[in-house]
């Protein structure tokens, strides 16, 4: 359309290869754009506080996530008791890995997780720190805590279980305690300015194979 301006926003301009950059750049300038870049690309060279999230915990530098890096802030959370007996049962019996993995967050499969015939939503929500360990000490600091948090979880490994289970906590804190637990379909209200400090909304669960940094 003529007489209008394109502004494009992006923390990833390229994604694989350099030339990605280039083509990102020809379509917001168009085809009728003068020669040469100059005043078509602005950026930050530096990450002012300020305008980005606090990284947490304290002291662990914004940086590539190396197995060493990796080690000073993930917290271990031990299997035991049911969660344990079906993990070491799914090994036994020669799980893939991708698959094997789903069991160390909950110890039923995903897709049983309801409340119809052969569903187990109720029994695992009933115990959930047996059943789900990781997950129950993910959803105790939601909680626990009044600032806005941010959980990626994929679908396959209890996303659909940990939801339930934090709206289950929000609804028991009752007054000051209560609290908001949101889905991508309520990301527009959670970013929200009305939800700065997560008056609503205090936590986002979202799937770890369709979201990232960009939530």
């Amino acid at each position: 359309a003529g007489g209008a301006v394109l502004a494009g926003f992006t923390g990833t301009p390229i994604l694989c290869e350099p030339h990605e950059g280039r083509q990102l750049l020809d379509i917001i300038k168009g085809q009728h754009a003068t020669a040469g870049d100059a005043g078509f690309v602005s950026s930050f060279h530096r990450r002012p506080p300020s305008m980005f999230p606090q990284t947490l915990p304290s002291g662990i530098p914004d940086a590539v996530l190396t197995p060493s890096l990796r080690r000073r802030f993930i917290r271990k959370v031990p299997l035991a008791g049911e969660a344990l007996q079906r993990y070491d049962k799914k090994r036994a019996a020669g799980l893939p890995p991708p698959r094997l993995r789903r069991y160390c967050n909950l110890c039923v499969h995903f897709g049983s997780m309801h409340d119809g015939k052969s569903g187990c939503k109720e029994r695992v929500l009933e115990d959930f720190e047996a059943c789900a360990p990781k997950l129950h000490a993910i959803a105790s600091e939601v909680a626990a805590s009044p600032v806005k948090a941010l959980v990626l979880v994929a679908r396959s490994s209890g996303m659909a279980a940990l939801i339930a289970f934090l709206r289950r906590l929000a609804e028991a804190g009752g007054g000051p305690a209560r609290f908001g637990v949101a889905t991508m379909d309520e990301i527009a209200a959670f970013n929200s300015p009305e939800n700065l400090r997560g008056e609503r909304y205090r936590v986002l669960v979202a799937d770890s194979a369709q979201c990232s940094e960009g939530v």
